[in-house]
């Protein structure tokens, strides 16, 4: 069993797959018995999730890389939703809420991929 880095779709087995069966990337899934618990300081952390961020923006031809850092860092957040923002592009976010200014040359991420759980999920809405 594992899950696709840039979607978390989880699956049992990757046998025979190319790609994921959810977003499409071809990106290698991982496998949640290589799951493991860390201890990092919050703040190294944002660290490393900001220079990851920084480098991906700077490899604009694989959107799948910036997709990556930010589907982590979700994944991250959620686990400590108190906590400050992984992310300086949500760190930005959420002061452009907080004090209501625009900010110019911000890179914004790049646009989720359409998944299969996203279509069922408007199907569904679509029905009831």
């Amino acid at each position: 069993m594992g899950r696709c880095v840039i979607c978390n779709f989880e699956v049992e087995s990757f046998e025979g797959l190319d790609s994921c069966p959810n977003c499409g990337t071809t990106y290698a899934p991982v496998f949640f018995v290589d799951d493991i618990n860390i201890a990092i300081n919050w703040q190294e952390l944002r660290g490393l999730v900001m220079w990851a961020e920084f480098w991906a923006n700077a490899h604009k031809e694989s959107e799948d890389m910036l997709r990556f850092v930010y589907n982590q860092a979700e994944r991250l957040e959620k686990q400590f939703p108190d906590r400050q923002r992984l992310t300086l592009y949500s760190e930005i976010e959420e002061l452009r809420k907080v004090y209501d200014v625009e900010m110019h040359n911000i890179p914004e991420p790049p646009p989720k991929r359409l998944t299969l759980n996203d279509v069922l999920d408007e199907v569904q809405g679509i029905i009831k």
